[in-house]
């Protein structure tokens, strides 16, 4: 179970809703923040535990770089808490929630949006600050991860970067294309190396 599904697991087991969380927090779309509403507790309203110390102030705290917000016992993103307040449910399984300018803790709702698993890393920065790119010992490298709807397109596509960068050494038997006759590569003319078959 990754992070995303038992953040939807706790959500489920301490019955959270839109109704609960807008019982509890006030949103504001332009500042991105929650704030506990008057009556609220730890545990929501009604409860009588944690009274209303915290009462117009912003919920939470930041945490590597992403706000958390206690509820009872258990900790809680802030930014699927504020789509739960908005929309009335988190993205389905597997989608999350995305920031789109990369800070975790600017939830404004125009900076959030739902997103693949894969749409959401594509923006990771890593150790050099810079995703996908990273020093070898002869100079950098780069790695693209890119989807196609074909495996002949991913081979061509593959294919014809190589070729780019390394001219006349990159050989299209290892990407599974045949070069027609007439010179050509494109999907049109383009053979896979599976007993002639197109």
């Amino acid at each position: 179970m990754n992070e995303y599904q038992r953040e939807l697991q706790k959500l489920k087991e301490a019955g959270l809703s839109q109704s609960l969380v807008r019982g509890w927090f006030n949103y504001n779309p332009e500042t991105g923040w929650l704030t506990w509403k008057s009556g609220s507790s730890w545990l929501g309203p009604g409860t009588g535990k944690g009274g209303n110390r915290r009462q117009d102030k912003r919920a939470g705290t930041k945490n590597n770089g992403y706000r958390r917000i206690q509820i009872g016992k258990l900790l809680y993103l802030e930014h699927r808490l504020i789509w739960l307040h908005v929309y009335g449910s988190l993205p389905r399984w597997p989608n999350v929630v995305d920031h789109i300018n990369n800070d975790g803790s600017d939830n404004r709702l125009v900076n959030l949006r739902e997103a693949t698993p894969a749409q959401n890393v594509i923006n990771t920065r890593r150790r050099i600050g810079i995703r996908n790119v990273w020093q070898t010992k002869t100079g950098w490298s780069v790695r693209l991860n890119l989807n196609f709807k074909t495996r002949e397109e991913a081979c061509q596509f593959a294919y014809e970067t190589m070729k780019k960068f390394h001219g006349e050494f990159v050989s299209p038997d290892m990407f599974g294309i045949t070069i027609t006759p007439h010179g050509a590569t494109n999907g049109q003319e383009i053979k896979r190396q599976n007993g002639g078959q197109p």
